[in-house]
């Protein structure tokens, strides 16, 4: 293996190749993560109730790991150079590079599609959640919809409901619910 692994993300893909990077390299390899901040964020589930927990902070992993963290971004990559240039204008030389950045939300070049909630990111998918309790607080028959039939907006469609009630009726479980609720864990 090579000596010098740069990962580009943070994520499940980046994470996991900086831990099999380790694996398969030993000790012999450097390997450095690139990212705005070493957290790992679960997008899948980001149509859940409470999307500000779906996070991990991963600096302890990637220390247990033995693996760099540098917060920034990169801006070029030289190939035939073997080195990634970041925004802060510092140059990484690498022997490997993982580009696992992931996907952004590419919203269509349709009037008012600006202005609809997301649920793409962590800070997106908690706007959603507290502008959703606001509208379950005011509507006792809200009207909601969801665009986009993928893996998160079916499951957001599935879920609302269900939060919707929790947000319009936020009174505690009653002794017979909470019993029945303890069971089922």
């Amino acid at each position: 293996m090579s000596d010098r692994v740069v990962i580009v993300g943070s994520g499940f893909t980046g994470f996991w190749a900086a831990a099999a990077a380790r694996r398969v390299g030993g000790e012999a390899v450097t390997i450095t993560m690139v990212a705005p901040e070493p957290t790992l964020v679960m997008r899948p589930r980001l149509y859940e109730a409470e999307p500000q927990a779906l996070s991990v902070d991963l600096k302890p992993l990637l220390d247990s790991l033995d693996v760099t963290f540098i917060a920034d971004h990169a801006t070029e990559i030289s190939v035939s150079e073997d080195q990634l240039t970041l925004g802060s204008g510092d140059v990484l030389a690498f022997d490997r590079l993982v580009v696992a950045t992931g996907s952004i939300i590419s919203r269509p070049p349709v009037p008012g599609a600006g202005e609809a909630y997301s649920i793409d990111t962590q800070s997106d998918a908690i706007e959603f959640y507290l502008r959703l309790a606001q509208i379950a607080a005011e509507s006792t028959e809200p009207s909601i919809a969801v665009i986009g039939a993928g893996f998160a907006g079916v499951e957001l469609a599935l879920e609302l409901r269900d939060r919707i009630s929790v947000h319009a009726d936020p009174a505690p479980l009653s002794d017979f619910e909470s019993c029945l609720w303890t069971k089922r864990l």
